[in-house]
């Protein structure tokens, strides 16, 4: 699909009476912020170094979608499919996540800060160097991640699925653990001191934390 303009894109919009269809569609560079897109369909959609502030994504399918650089600060991302895509260096500071899929994703340095993804699916994503200052990830699903050199300092982390996830070198600082499951998760007892709460979470080695 060749490159569109926002003002393409809006014509688009407003003649499909349901969810757009968008697959493979080039909106890379743009300026879509405060756009509504839910439920959109944008399957390997180029969108690198799109700015989505403050948009509607719920829903919204991006599997595989090149989103390098994308700004999403603030944007509303809700139960959207997000697996397989490649986000590196993207910004999705103080936005919504609840219940997206995020897995098999690439978010290497990408920024997390206060968003909430609570309930989100992030199984085997890779996630080293991203920020995740202060982020809900209460009941996520961070199972067998790539965790490393991530700052998750104040995150909420309460009965978060942590198995076999690699935690070298995360900052932990004041994270709270309580209930999370940590089983064969790569992490130091150094690492966990610093979390502000551990209160029945299981340990790498299986026990529970009292």
């Amino acid at each position: 699909m060749a490159k569109m303009t926002r003002v393409q894109l809006e014509q688009f919009l407003a003649r499909q009476p349901g969810a757009p269809n968008l697959p493979k569609a080039d909106l890379s560079g743009l300026d879509l912020s405060n756009i509504d897109l839910r439920g959109a369909v944008l399957k390997y959609a180029n969108l690198t170094r799109t700015i989505l502030r403050d948009a509607d994504l719920e829903s919204a399918v991006l599997t595989g979608a090149e989103m390098l650089g994308a700004r999403l600060n603030f944007a509303n991302l809700a139960y959207a499919q997000l697996n397989y895509a490649k986000m590196q260096d993207a910004n999705f500071e103080g936005a919504y996540l609840g219940e997206a899929n995020l897995e098999y994703a690439q978010m290497q340095d990408v920024i997390f800060e206060v968003a909430n993804l609570e309930a989100a699916n992030l199984q085997h994503a890779k996630l080293w160097g991203a920020t995740l200052e202060f982020a809900k990830l209460i009941e996520a699903n961070l199972q067998s991640s790539y965790l490393v050199g991530v700052n998750l300092i104040g995150a909420d982390l309460r009965q978060a699925d942590l198995r076999h996830t690699n935690l070298t070198s995360a900052k932990l600082r004041d994270a709270d653990l309580s209930k999370a499951n940590l089983t064969g998760a790569k992490v130091t007892p150094e690492q966990l001191a610093a979390a502000s709460s551990l209160d029945g979470a299981t340990l790498p080695d299986g026990k529970v934390f009292q």
